[in-house]
């Protein structure tokens, strides 16, 4: 934070932390949007969508779905591919 970025960059921030550490680095995050720009590569999916503003999902690569983090985490395909739920 130092460098005063714009932008920044999270790779998987929460592989291996337990559930309480994964809540409180979502909190993190969404105070983070409050000054910059998070881009955010994630596989949980779900605490991902739940914070983002913007959402692309990808599959091998290929984008599947773009919207909204709550347009995204509310569409059907998504729920039973992605989240595991119906």
């Amino acid at each position: 934070m130092l460098l005063h970025p714009v932008i920044i960059l999270l790779d998987e921030p929460s592989l291996g932390l337990a559930p309480q550490m994964r809540r409180t680095l979502a909190k993190e995050i969404v105070r983070f949007k409050e000054d910059f720009s998070v881009v955010l590569v994630e596989q949980n999916a779900k605490m991902a969508l739940e914070i983002s503003d913007h959402a692309i999902v990808l599959d091998l690569g290929k984008k599947r779905f773009e919207g909204t983090g709550e347009e995204i985490i509310s569409n059907k395909k998504v729920k039973k591919l992605y989240l595991g739920t119906s």
